[in-house]
């Protein structure tokens, strides 16, 4: 008994001095406790709570009224919590469970599960065009060119340019089916599937019909029996106006966006017709259940083969093999640990959506605010941390690229239509800085590249989060020696801009377009006065100057058009392409009225074989040349193109 005891003294002694010795050496936290959770970044899970007050807490009322955050982590949640006013006049507080958000894009991930699902039981080939699964007769309708594929559309590479007209409607009255809503709001398909990456809401929703089709039930109520009920999400639908769940509302947070003067300006709840791109609305901790199912290795309830999911994670789309890119809709935003994210935005809310499968983490970030990138991108960086993969290895004896030099546009952009000349509101320019350095400005941005490997140039320098986010590497694409496109492999490549849309040519257009509004807007009152004066003088208007005025006045009503037309389809999210189409057809009748005037004046003229001043001719000539010089701008520019 003695000798044990002695021995056990012995031992006692010998671990406090191990410990003792550990506890005073230089060993890091971390290494000393193996076994303490941290996010990617190297947060504890167990300060998760004091990190994102932190992180959020400045911009709570400041820049955004509210926001919900849920942090999942093997399977269980380890951060739920809400920030702010889900309604900033009644102050009602935000609650991750029970405050129900717009999940915008993010609803798009909930089709790509869906097709995933119908691949997994045989019912979808990824690799077969898409109208093998659309009705004869819904085909028949549709424009497009070339064949697309499922694949296509999960990799945003369809071809489809963007349309903005019959986006969103203002009463669920309005709404129409997803068929319907898909042929009136069909775009042009303006490349070739598979070679340009260019965001698409239409293909999303046209994938979502054809899951609507193989299945045989209406997407939302799919949506509803194979995806939201097995995660017990029972506070969410993917139904437009929430037929399925109508007690959401009562719970739906007020959409905000910047006031003008300061503050936040309640917005309207808008429906949109092409729902399965972006019409789920839920709350934040059911929205964690779904990145639950996703972030895991384990048996989930969206597939019967885990492969599934597995196959669903892999890369599916890469414009070059150093370029993380996309996997199957969900965009890859790191490399190690890799994660695969999706945002989304509508009129006056923002999210986030992140999934770590190796760390079986996930990341849920919803708030009421328009526009909102502070927190939705933050709070993932925050925690996820940088992209640890081993830098790419700069080759030798690398090419030369000064055909890059030059002016580009986004891929997703109306190429067809009045708003085409939305794209070039935001002048993408690129040029060559120094010995293998490329400088690329966007708008007021500008980030510095270095060539690494032929025609891949890796992220040198910026100031700008957004490049670091969605442009760490960027691709020069050539094909058959012909410069394609600028691409990131992230949401929309660049395009070089042609020749007639050059910013030389667009100051030209712009001088045309003034000079003609100003024209024939003031002019008309000029000669009104004057006519006035002759009138009250007892003199008369020959009807030679009728025809004149006539001709004169249809270019003030043409300039009048142009300028109802511009600003309604920039600021109006509700306008319709029927409404636009109305003014179109004005402005055919008015050009065709313009010739008529000037073709009766010139006979006029001869007929009574009048001597005319020299000021008359010249001003009927000078006015002349201009309105068929902004007619035939207006032509190029769309203004006189029917919207599909």
């Amino acid at each position: 008994m003695k000798n044990n005891f002695i021995l056990k003294t012995i031992f006692c002694m010998m671990v406090l001095f191990i410990l003792g010795m550990i506890g005073s050496s230089n060993v890091p936290i971390s290494a000393k406790v193996p076994n303490i959770e941290r996010t990617p970044s190297g947060i504890p899970l167990s300060e998760l709570d004091k990190e994102i007050d932190h992180f959020v807490n400045p911009f709570i009322g400041s820049s955004v009224p509210g926001a919900a955050i849920v942090i999942t982590k093997d399977n269980k949640i380890v951060f739920s919590k809400g920030y702010g006013y889900g309604n900033v006049a009644d102050k009602t507080h935000v609650d991750p469970a029970k405050t129900v958000f717009e999940y915008g894009s993010i609803n798009k991930t909930f089709v790509w599960t869906a097709v995933m699902q119908l691949v997994e039981q045989g019912k979808i080939e990824l690799d077969r065009d898409i109208k093998a699964y659309l009705p004869p007769s819904f085909s028949a309708k549709l424009k497009y060119d070339k064949p697309i594929t499922m694949l296509h559309i999960m990799n945003h590479t369809a071809g489809f340019e963007d349309y903005m007209f019959e986006a969103a409607v203002q009463s669920p009255d309005k709404l129409i089916s997803l068929p319907e809503a898909l042929i009136a709001g069909e775009p042009n398909q303006t490349f070739e599937p598979g070679t340009v990456i260019s965001y698409s809401n239409f293909a999303t929703a046209l994938a979502a019909y054809a899951v609507e089709c193989v299945s045989g039930q209406m997407f939302s109520d799919y949506e509803m029996n194979q995806i939201l009920v097995p995660l017990e999400m029972q506070h969410t639908s993917g139904h437009p106006a929430l037929q399925d769940h109508q007690d959401l509302s009562d719970n739906k947070a007020i959409g905000y966006s910047s006031s003008e003067n300061g503050g936040f300006k309640a917005g309207d709840w808008t429906y949109i017709p092409l729902y399965p791109s972006g019409g789920m609305n839920g709350t934040a901790e059911d929205l964690a259940k779904f990145s639950m199912a996703l972030a895991t290795t384990d048996a989930t309830p969206l597939f019967s083969n885990p492969n599934t999911l597995q196959t669903m994670f892999k890369q599916s789309y890469s414009p070059h093999k150093g370029i993380r890119s996309i996997a199957h809709g969900f965009w890859e935003i790191r490399s190690q640990p890799r994660v695969l994210a999706h945002d989304g935005n509508t009129l006056n809310f923002s999210s986030n959506l992140a999934i770590v499968p190796e760390e079986k983490l996930s990341i849920v970030v919803l708030t009421n605010m328009a526009s909102e990138g502070d927190i939705t991108n933050g709070i993932v960086n925050m925690l996820i941390g940088e992209d640890k993969q081993n830098p790419l290895p700069t080759q030798n004896h690398l090419p030369t690229f000064n055909e890059v030099i030059g002016q580009y546009i986004f891929a997703r952009n109306s190429h067809s239509t009045i708003h085409e000349i939305l794209g070039y509101l935001t002048p993408i320019e690129a040029k060559v800085s120094g010995e293998n350095e490329l400088t690329l400005n966007i708008g007021e941005m500008t980030a510095t590249y270095q060539q690494i490997s032929p025609y891949l140039f890796k992220l040198y320098q910026t100031e700008y989060a957004s490049f670091k986010e969605m442009a760490p590497v960027l691709y020069i694409d050539k094909q058959d020696g012909k410069l394609i496109r600028l691409t990131t492999g992230q949401s929309m490549d660049m395009i070089p801009v042609k020749a007639s849309r050059t910013t030389p040519m667009l100051i030209m257009y712009m001088i045309i377009a003034i000079t003609s509004i100003v024209f024939f807007l003031i002019t008309p009152l000029v000669l009104g006065i004057r006519h006035l004066v002759r009138k009250l003088g007892k003199g008369k208007i020959s009807p030679i100057h009728a025809w004149a005025n006539a001709f004169l006045l249809c270019g003030s009503a043409i300039s009048l058009n142009f300028i109802f037309i511009l600003v309604r389809s920039t600021s109006d999210v509700y306008i319709t392409a029927t409404e636009i189409n109305i003014s179109i057809m004005l402005n055919w009748i008015l050009a065709i009225l313009s010739l008529a005037f000037i073709i009766l004046h010139l006979r006029k003229v001869r007929k009574t074989a009048l001597t005319l001043t020299k000021t008359h001719v010249v001003f009927v000539i000078s006015t002349g040349l201009l309105l068929f010089a902004f007619i035939a701008l207006l032509i190029d520019w769309n203004f006189f193109h029917f919207v599909p």
